[in-house]
């Protein structure tokens, strides 16, 4: 793949430090398992060297991401804890994919069955916390843009699960995050344990656009999908 994409390593959580190494930032193990941090910024304008790479992922343990804002590449990162349920976020998400005709873009689950979907974007949001509804509607997800790292299959997360891939493909390119469907949300992530206003439940399992060639409606939910055996350590230069 020439996706020209830097890839940068993560290092698994860590029991010693959890708040330094997450499993979401990025960080390594070098080949002795010794974590470090990696300084994500420089790499909003270069790649990484050979010898960087090659530093990074000499331990197999560790996994990968990339960052955001690359070729104006947003990643859509919506959380279950967001959702009444893991099914009921399903539901939405996959419902949202079909309206909006983006079966065919970069799609992945998370370890913690979350979605992570790729988009290209002419105009690039001035939000990151977003909604599916609009006038400010309640927060479920995060668009990670320039500098914002993200997590990519086939990383094993904090819990123990592995990211997956649904679709390996190139970003498609939209007019505007709005365009499909994402808006800015009115409240802020919950913290500290506070709770977060849910979602109404949705009657609809899974809305087909009927102008979709039959051939290319979907025989199963997307979150039913197998990995594809390509799968492996991904390199996106």
């Amino acid at each position: 793949m020439t996706w020209k994409l830097p890839p940068l390593p993560v290092a698994p959580a860590s029991v010693q430090q959890p708040k330094k190494f997450t499993g979401k930032n990025p960080s390594y193990l070098n080949s002795s398992g010794i974590a470090s941090l990696v300084q994500h910024k420089l790499f909003q304008s270069r790649m990484p060297s050979d010898q960087e790479i090659q530093q990074w992922f000499a331990n197999p343990k560790n996994g990968i991401g990339t960052l955001g804002g690359w070729h104006n590449i947003i990643w859509l990162d919506f959380d279950t804890k967001r959702f009444q349920s893991i099914a009921e976020c399903d539901r939405r998400i996959e419902s949202w994919i079909i309206a909006h005709h983006l079966e065919d873009t970069f799609i992945e689950r998370t370890h913690s069955d979350g979605w992570r979907i790729g988009v290209r974007v002419r105009t690039v949001p001035s939000f990151t916390n977003f909604s599916l509804e609009p006038a400010a509607g309640r927060h479920i997800g995060e668009a990670l843009g320039k500098g914002r790292f993200t997590v990519l299959a086939p990383t094993i997360g904090k819990s123990g699960n592995p990211y997956r891939s649904i679709n390996r493909a190139y970003p498609i390119e939209v007019e505007s995050l709005e365009a499909i469907g994402i808006y800015p949300c009115s409240e802020l992530p919950s913290q500290g344990g506070l709770k977060v206003p849910l979602l109404p439940k949705s009657n609809a399992s899974l809305v087909v656009n009927p102008r979709l060639p039959k051939k290319e409606l979907r025989a199963t939910k997307l979150s039913g999908q197998t990995l594809s055996k390509s799968q492996g350590n991904l390199s996106y230069r």
